[in-house]
């Protein structure tokens, strides 16, 4: 799981632009992703929406290797 989280953070797979963290018991993931202040609702819809599946995929991905 950490390969595959670094390789998210490194490449951007999964991650859709977005930054994995971990807190130091390695038992909360965190997704970052950070949005211009001044973006078209549209944009704002389809980057939330990416946002949101990136979220269940390392969700699953973390379930998976619990």
């Amino acid at each position: 799981f950490f390969t595959r989280a670094l390789l998210g953070n490194l490449f951007g797979q999964g991650t859709r632009g977005g930054i994995l963290g971990l807190n130091d018991e390695g038992s909360l993931l965190t997704l970052t992703k950070t949005l211009e202040y001044n973006i078209e609702y549209k944009d704002f819809k389809n980057q939330l929406e990416d946002y949101i599946n990136a979220v269940d995929f390392w969700r699953d991905e973390a379930l998976t290797h619990r």
